[in-house]
């Protein structure tokens, strides 16, 4: 019988893409995505509230933000940004982390 391991040296890249059509402009769209403040009103679950702490809007940049859920504790997200085509397209790696930006599992 093989024996298997799930060591990170073995790990598969996996990609995903999310598509999605918003009954709104453009160009706001593009703001809700963008811009901090817009952020940090609609990101997240119901009853979360969401903390920008970095937002470098250019490829290779990060997007950190904390979560408070409603028991108070917080979570952390990072997005790095791979492709900006303002206003049409972001690309970008999601991942939960702490707040120093470590990683919380293995991309």
């Amino acid at each position: 019988m093989a024996v298997r391991s799930n060591s990170a040296a073995e790990s598969v890249e996996t990609e995903f893409s999310i598509t999605r059509v918003f009954d709104a402009p453009r160009a706001l769209v593009w703001k809700a995505f963008t811009e901090p403040e817009r952020l940090e009103q609609w990101w997240g679950p119901r009853g979360f509230n969401t903390h920008v702490l970095k937002l470098e809007l250019r490829p290779g940049g990060v997007f950190l933000y904390s979560q408070r859920m409603p028991d108070g504790r917080d979570l952390w997200g990072k997005w790095v940004y791979r492709e900006i085509v303002a206003p049409e397209r972001l690309v970008i790696v999601n991942s939960f982390c702490d707040e120093k930006e470590h990683l919380s599992a293995p991309v």
